[in-house]
């Protein structure tokens, strides 16, 4: 009986030590508040002007490169070297943002779906800190592509995207 009731202290003694000793470190510790770095998060209105800009991109690059198929269809298939050969085809854009990357005759692109025909001349800034520019190729889709370092000639090596200069 007397060991049994030695043995009932000593686990009470451990259970007390343990929690003198958690009661101590909770105590230390919720004496520092934490300090915890919160990323801004972009508002309502900042995500909605950022999505409404990369829509207005897409949309000028898809009727610029709709232009150049249409002067190329007009013209025994050779694209415009320049965005003033467009005009009749494309009316109330801005070049301004753009530039005319490949050009030459459309037969003779290897792949156009990987050939760039366009694409911007700046990079934009996403919220997620990731740099962002668009594209349109030579069979007429748009792709708005992301790199986190802003070197996108490296990220169209890397995708193999081709450039077909104009012969002269």
């Amino acid at each position: 009986m007397a060991w049994t009731k030695v043995k009932t202290a000593v686990a009470a003694g451990a259970v007390l030590i343990l929690a003198a000793g958690t009661t101590t470190v909770i105590v230390k510790n919720s004496s520092h508040p934490r300090r915890v770095k919160l990323e801004p998060t972009p508002s309502k209105e900042e995500a909605f002007r950022r999505e409404a800009e990369s829509a207005k991109r897409i949309n000028q690059a898809k009727q610029w490169a709709m232009g150049c198929l249409l002067f190329a269809g007009d013209h025994r298939n050779e694209l415009p070297k320049s965005f003033e050969q467009l005009t009749p085809h494309v009316a109330g854009l801005s070049d301004s943002n753009w530039e005319i990357v490949s050009s030459g005759n459309l037969n003779s692109f290897a792949d156009p779906s990987k050939t760039i025909l366009l694409r911007e001349k700046g990079s934009r800034q996403s919220p997620d800190g990731e740099f962002v520019k668009t594209y349109a190729f030579a069979d007429g889709h748009v792709d708005e592509l992301a790199s986190p370092d802003d070197d996108f000639a490296a990220l169209e090596k890397q995708r193999g995207f081709l450039v077909q200069p104009a012969k002269n």
